[in-house]
């Protein structure tokens, strides 16, 4: 990895750390167990439930199959987001993600009360961000609401990473916002409250392997997504699209990277 492509991430966010663990760290709300998968199915109750809190966004994501950032009339009122989450969790649930169409931050009075609420209920939250607004202030009530946060930086080169969120001078605030999500403690725990979701494309797939060893190596979980053929990422396919030749590349590459190694 060319020093000069990571600089603009890794002039915010702490260096690599050596890997001494053999197994990759899974964020608290994502570690459910085969065990209680297999009796939510038989008993055909949920275990999650997702909610979006209207599509406000400050990204226009290339890959977006929602085209997010259109916004939505008749979005629920905080009282009937608490009525859905009171009936979920009678059907079990114990585990709800905030994520939609847009940038929940941008509702955090309301997202703030459904997670007080959540947590006084006995249950866990997932908040889905971009970082871009996230502040020290923020990271410290998200970390005090019983909350994982997983983010979307989907390269640590700055130029690549603006081209795929569709505008410019964006990608240092999403590595600073991460950074206040560590300085907060979020990777500090086990199992850890962090993870980065990593969309695999063109454009970063030389990147990922290191990414993935970075990322592990700050016990934070590192979730690779193939592209959902909707949307903005219909128009970008060109930019997008990886071969079999580039898959390839990165499977082996990842296999050099292993945390197992």
């Amino acid at each position: 990895m060319n020093k000069l492509q990571i600089k603009s991430a890794l002039e915010i966010l702490p260096p690599l750390k050596k890997i001494t663990k053999k197994k990759a760290p899974i964020m608290k709300g994502y570690d459910t167990t085969d065990k209680e998968i297999k009796r939510a199915w038989k008993q055909d109750k949920p275990l999650t439930l997702s909610l979006y809190l209207d599509a406000k966004c400050n990204l226009r994501c290339l890959y977006c199959f929602t085209r997010g950032g259109t916004l939505t009339e008749n979005n629920l009122t905080e009282k009937e987001y608490k009525k859905i989450i009171d009936e979920a969790f009678k059907l079990g649930v114990k585990r709800v993600i905030f994520t939609g169409r847009g940038e929940p931050l941008f509702y955090f009075p309301l997202l703030k009360k459904l997670l007080k609420y959540i947590k006084e209920k006995g249950g866990w939250n997932i908040v889905l961000t971009n970082a871009i607004l996230m502040t020290p202030k923020i990271a410290k009530e998200l970390y005090d609401l019983n909350c994982s946060v997983m983010t979307k930086i989907n390269s640590f080169n700055s130029k690549i990473q603006d081209e795929l969120t569709g505008v410019s001078d964006v990608a240092k605030k999403m590595y600073r916002g991460l950074n206040y999500l560590v300085r907060a403690g979020f990777n500090k725990t086990i199992p850890t409250r962090l993870a980065n979701d990593n969309l695999i494309c063109r454009l970063n797939y030389k990147e990922i392997p290191f990414m993935a060893q970075y990322f592990t190596s700050h016990n934070i979980q590192y979730v690779m997504e193939k592209i959902l053929w909707m949307g903005r990422a219909i128009d970008n396919m060109g930019k997008l699209k990886i071969t079999k030749e580039e898959l390839k590349e990165l499977l082996e590459g990842l296999k050099k990277k292993s945390v197992e190694d």
